[in-house]
Formats: structure tokens, sequence, C-alpha cells
């Protein structure tokens, strides 16, 4: 029988009734749900809810709870921000409270009028009052006047006058429904742009009404002004708001909602097929719903990889892992890589051992298990067994080039090792360890795939060279390899600052400082990469929400064949300020430093595309690297 035991509620300080084994308890008083952290448990991770939250919320809390047990405080704060809809710092405040074993009590966002000019899922109401004398139209709408929802007020005023209510009530209908949504998470690049334009792309917005939050994909084209809309489908609500992907191609774009998988047409938005899967593709498996050769290409949450003709939505193929914990990713890092006619995975292997994993390629027109690739690092020593790949090592793959490295090992076997291995052969190509007796990355960078498409704020890589975050005793700096003969440089680092790679352009090594004595200062250094010389440095002056990661919401950059940009966002004017700086990568020149006025404090998402960076507030905005000019985009 389980012990009951006393709990008070964080909210209105009332005692409440507690089994000791739930993770998370409802106050009968206040109505507040409060997570329970581990250590007020009688034993860890025992199922069992008492806050009667829906499964989805109470699956989500359980996964929270694991990640602040392992130590992945920022895969924590994201998914509370995600399952919740809060802000970063709120978030962070929460997963500080676990952590240090405080009950805490969960904060659900709810449908209220908003302030400022924020579109956050305000509630408008309309009421026409009707006079002998003329129709006189009073709008209800808090914190919006009359031409901020119709955009012709005078057109809008001859509807109603004239009797054409039916004309005046669509309208209507449909600016309060642009006014009602929230963009949400980094939009994803369709295209390339070009000729001065910046790309399509595919926006995820939630649609406010009455008590329901209806997600929708929103493809978007760019234009002279703010972009249009081409189509929307929609792809569930916010009880459920992970368990949808987003893959497209050049003629289609796909989409799970639940466990079906869609196929639009990319042009009009049609739908041209859909096909039934074993579960979810999960939003937190990134790269894992794909297409390429006319395969489309799908990893669920019960670790199933499907293969389904991209024309008919025909299953070719199934396999399923030999794993059975659902892959979620942390920023950088993809669930999957296509390599010629073969799809990477990362998975469980019996031939990598108990604790080992190894990159299985399926041929993606059969399904058929082609190889396994099992790197073991040597005890330089051999006096103990060789490291398997383990589940916090990386796998960098150029898709372009159709190659492979693996970078993996344990301290006590020596530094880690580094190889690049042949797709087709399943044999490694040339082997390498970190310099030194005593270097090694951290392990709590994230594990997974990392490709030359997708950005990572831990690893610079581009086929040619790779970056790495990499310590040797108490220096911390950052380690360059020639990934065409796998040689090392370490020479990029300073006892008194922590490092992390940006990129490499011609002869510079372009990384970001912070300052570890004194007091605190993060910069952007240009380094000549082979004598370790620093070139350049430009101070950032940006505040920090928190310091456990490298990138948070208020700095980010891209590097391009023209520069390096650095976006920095200040929250202390009234209305919030970025600040847009380009810097020559040979000199660290000042290019251009353009000012915006942003009405939020930290983005909730971007994306980065050569010509501009996206920016996910309350609305999207577009910022144009070629002149440092911000401007709301969407919707």
């Amino acid at each position: 029988m389980t012990q009951m035991q006393a709990l008070k509620c964080p909210s209105c300080n009332a005692s409440l009734d507690y089994d000791g084994r739930s993770e998370t308890i409802r106050c009968e008083f206040c109505g507040t749900t409060i997570i329970v952290p581990e250590n007020m448990r009688a034993g860890a991770y025992q199922a069992g809810y008492m806050g009667g939250e829906s499964p989805e919320k109470a699956q989500a809390i359980h996964q929270i709870l694991e990640l602040v047990h392992h130590g992945q405080k920022i895969e924590a704060i994201k998914l509370y921000r995600e399952t919740f809809g809060v802000g970063l710092k709120e978030a962070k405040d929460i997963v500080d409270g676990l952590e240090m074993g405080k009950p805490t009590a969960v904060t659900v966002t709810t449908i209220s009028p908003s302030t400022g000019n924020s579109s956050c899922g305000c509630i408008v109401g309309i009421v026409i009052l009707l006079f002998t004398l003329g129709i006189v139209v009073a709008a209800m709408v808090p914190f919006f006047s009359i031409t901020q929802i119709i955009e012709d007020p005078g057109t809008f005023i001859q509807q109603v006058s004239e009797g054409e209510f039916e004309t005046f009530v669509e309208e209507m209908g449909s600016q309060v429904a642009i006014i009602n949504r929230n963009i949400q998470n980094s939009p994803i690049v369709t295209t390339g742009g070009g000729d001065g334009l910046g790309a399509d792309l595919i926006v995820e917005n939630w649609q406010y009404a009455n008590n329901s939050n209806t997600i929708l994909l929103s493809y978007t084209e760019a234009s002279d002004s703010r972009r249009t809309t081409r189509w929307e489908a929609e792809v569930g609500d916010s009880s459920n708001n992970l368990g949808f992907n987003v893959g497209f191609d050049n003629q289609q774009v796909y989409y799970t909602s639940g466990s079906t998988l869609y196929a639009l047409n990319r042009a009009s938005g049609e739908q041209v097929w859909q096909a039934n899967l074993s579960d979810v593709v999960d939003k937190r498996c990134y790269g894992c719903l794909r297409s390429d050769q006319g395969v489309v290409v799908a990893l669920t949450a019960d670790n199933t990889l499907y293969g389904l003709n991209a024309t008919t939505g025909q299953t070719l193929w199934q396999a399923r892992l030999e794993s059975d914990t659902p892959i979620y990713l942390e920023e950088g890092f993809v669930g999957l890589a296509i390599l010629k006619d073969k799809v990477a995975v990362l998975d469980e292997s019996e031939k990598a051992g108990t604790f080992g994993y190894a990159l299985k390629l399926y041929d993606i027109n059969s399904g058929e298990l082609s190889l396994q690739l099992v790197p073991m690092c040597p005890d330089i020593d051999n006096f103990f067994d060789p490291s398997p790949f383990g589940y916090y090592d990386q796998i960098f793959i150029d898709e372009a080039q159709d190659r492979l490295f693996f970078l993996w090992g344990e301290s006590i076997n020596g530094p880690e090792c580094l190889e690049e291995w042949n797709p087709d052969t399943g044999q490694p190509v040339w082997q390498t360890r970190l310099p030194g007796d005593d270097t090694g990355i951290s392990s709590s960078i994230g594990r997974g795939i990392v490709t030359e498409w997708n950005f990572s704020p831990y690893f610079a890589f581009n086929g040619q060279t790779l970056m790495l975050p990499a310590y040797e005793s108490s220096s911390q700096g950052v380690a360059l390899v020639d990934l065409s003969s796998g040689a090392i440089q370490f020479n990029l680092r300073d006892d008194d600052y922590e490092m992390w790679p940006i990129g490499v352009q011609g002869d510079t090594a372009v990384i970001w400082v912070e300052r570890q004595r004194g007091t605190t200062q993060v910069e952007v250094w240009g380094v000549n990469k082979t004598t370790g010389e620093r070139l350049w440095q430009h101070t950032l002056t940006a505040e920090y929400l928190f310091d456990m990661d490298p990138f948070d919401d208020r700095w980010t950059y891209q590097l391009t064949a023209n520069g390096l940009y650095i976006l920095q966002l200040f929250a202390t004017p009234d209305p919030p300020e970025l600040l847009v700086q380009s810097l020559n990568t040979v000199t660290g020149a000042l290019n251009y430093e353009v000012k915006n006025n942003l009405s939020s404090d930290y983005w909730e998402g971007l994306t980065r595309t050569p010509s501009h960076v996206y920016l996910t507030l309350d609305t999207l905005v577009g910022v144009d690297l070629s002149n440092g000019e911000a401007a709301t985009e969407w919707p």
C-alpha cells in the first residue's frame, strides 16, 4: 500500500496529501499542478500521475524529469518551453528548481486578452450597435484599434452601412484570425532565395480560438514587401504539439499528424496522398522526415524506419531498429542522413557490444541492411578493451561528397579517436587521435549526426574542415581538423578563455570566446588557423539570460562568403533593440552596424540562409544581411 505524505503547494502553501510516488500532483485548493522532483519520491521515475494532465503532458513531464536527472538541462528547458508555451527565463527557473529538488508549480498558458501590440492569442469580439440615425460600429478589441484590424476602414464602414454584412463578417473574421496567431519554433527553408529576395519558408503557427489552439503549417513566399501565404495546412492542436514533423522536396511537402503521413503539392497545397505509419515522427527528431531519390524516409518514435514511394505513398519497406529509446536530439544534430543510395541511422547493435552503437546503412530503395559500421577506439597501452562508439558520441556526414567521420572514445583509453570511413566498403580510410595525452571534448554537447547543411552550435563542419571544442588539462580551446588527411591542430586556446568554433574562412579560423577570469566578457576572434596567432577581436555586449549554453536567445551569427554577421538583442531599451554587425573576417573591420527595434527581448526560434536570418518572435522577422535591416515579414 502506498504511504501518503504531506507536501506544501508552492502556489498557495496549502498542505497536500501526496502518495510518495507520482511525478505530479494537483492542488485541490488552488488547482495548481505541481511537478515533484526525484528526491521527494519513494522511487525514481515510477509511473502514476495525480495532476490530471493529458497523457501527452504527463509524458512530457516525465521526459523533463528524466532530462534533469541525466544533467541535460538545456534539452529539459527546451522541452518545457515547447510543452507549456512559456519564455526562456521562466523555463530555466523551473528546471533549476527541479534540479535543486524543489517541488515546482507548472505554468500553463491560458488564452487571455493581449497587452501591447503582441499577437499572442487575444480573443477579439465584435459588437455592432444599430441606431436609428445611422449605423455605428464599435469594436471590442482589447488594445487594438479598428485600423489595426481593418486595413481600409472606409471600405469597412461602407460595407456595413450598405448592409453587406456577409462581406464584413468574412473580412473581419480573416483579420481577427491573423491577429489571433502566434508563430512557433524555427521556420523551414524550402528555397535558397535569390534576386534580392529572401527564401520561401514553411512557418509553424498556432491559431487561437476559444479554448483550442490549432497548429497550422503555412507555406510563405518572399516578395518585395511582406511575404505572402501560398497555402496552409492544419497539422494538429497544441495538446500534441510535438507529434508532427515536416519534410519537403522539389515537388511536394510532407508532414505527419499523429501516425498519418501526408503529401501535399508544393505549389497548390492540395493533398496528393496519405499513408499510415506505426507511430508519430516526433518533432524533436530533427531530419527524421526526408525525401531523396523518389523515396520518402521517415523514422517514427517507436524507432521504425520507413521508405515510401514519393509519388504514390506506397510503403516500399520498413525496418525496426534494435533500440527502443525514442530519438530526441539537441540543436545541430539530426536523426538520419543520406549517403549515396543508403539511409544512415544510429542504432544499438550486437556487433557493438552491450553499450555500443553502430551506424547502420539501409538501401534506400529496398530497405535492406547493407552495412553496420562499428568503430572501436583502442587503448593506447593495450590494457583495456577498445572503446565502442557510444550514446554521446558524434558522427559527421558530408552528404554532398558522401563522406562520413566518427569522433568517439573514453579518457581511460587515451584521447578520443577520429576516423573517416568509406560508406561503400564499410572500412576506415584514415585514423587519428586528438593531440596530447589528456585531450578530449565534453560529453554534454549532444549526440547524433552532424551534417554540412545543419547548423550546429557546437561544431563547425563543412566537408573540408572540422572545428570542435576541445580541452587539455585545464585549458579549453578549439581543435581544427583537416578532413583530407586527418591532421589535427590544437593551437587555438588560451587558459583564461572558454572557446567555441564558428568556422573557417581562408587562413582565418573564427571563434567565439568567453573570459573565465575576472569580469565576464564575450568576444569573437579571428585566429590564424596554422599558427594560432590572434589577428583581431570583437567584443559582444548583449546580456545573457544564462551561461550554461554557448548560444542563447539573445545573440547569434551567420558566417558566409561575404563575411561574418553578428546579431545581438538588447532587452533594456523600450522597445528592445537588435544590433546587426557585419565584419570582414580577414581584418575584423566593421563593414556596417545597424540598430533595429523589435517587439520582444528574445526570439523563440531562428533560421539562417546565405542572405537572411529569420527570427521567430510574435511575428516572423527577416534580417537582410546585405544591409542589416530587420523587418516584420509575416503574417
